[in-house]
């Protein structure tokens, strides 16, 4: 019995090799254009994201804080709404502007219903300029950084003693706060004698 084999029958069945270093090559490529996409497009993404996440919650924070602030200056406001007679007082003893002519009535009048003579008022001021031309400050003087500053006045005024007494305790009692720093007594005529008296007197501008 004679047995034929054909070379045929063995050729193998398997992968070629060059396919299977195509395929290779084709995964390592698709890696390293995942790792490029990755790297140039999602990681300054995710970057840009924290930012914006950090900045929306810094903002949310500021958020926060100006409505705790509303909510103070309110209840702020309210407080001094409340409190009206005192602060008219306040505002009459420390004046919020440097106006001389209110001193010069003030000291006219309470020299006048003490029944004595008004020889002559000098007021002297040496600070700020007045707010006079400034709309903003006149319209919310109550957010203008101030300072205590004085205003300085020689009053010459002629009487008795007991109105002289009468006017120092006038002065004493007013609303304006108003401080005596000298008196010089001359001698007058007619039974009057004349009192030359040095007054401090402050606002707050």
């Amino acid at each position: 019995m004679d047995l034929h084999l054909s070379k045929n029958q063995f050729t193998s069945t398997g992968v070629p090799g060059n396919a299977v270093q195509h395929t290779a090559f084709e995964v390592v490529l698709f890696i390293v254009v995942i790792a490029l996409f990755w790297w140039f497009l999602i990681i300054p993404k995710q970057k840009d994201n924290n930012t914006l996440e950090a900045d929306f919650k810094d903002l949310q924070g500021q958020e926060q804080r100006l409505r705790d602030n509303k909510q103070k200056l309110t209840a702020a406001i309210a407080d001094v709404n409340s409190h009206k007679p005192e602060l008219d007082i306040m505002d009459e003893a420390l004046p919020l502007d440097n106006r001389v002519s209110k001193l010069y009535i003030t000291l006219d009048a309470l020299t006048q219903n003490t029944g004595m003579t008004v020889g002559n008022i000098s007021i002297a001021f040496s600070g700020n300029d007045p707010m006079a031309g400034n709309k903003a400050a006149l319209t919310s003087p109550y957010t203008v950084k101030r300072k205590v500053q004085k205003l300085t006045s020689t009053l010459n005024v002629i009487g008795t003693f007991d109105q002289f007494q009468t006017f120092l305790q006038k002065l004493e009692t007013s609303g304006r706060l108003i401080n005596v720093t000298s008196v010089d007594i001359d001698n007058g005529t007619e039974g009057k004698t004349d009192f030359n008296v040095s007054l401090e007197a402050y606002i707050y501008e």
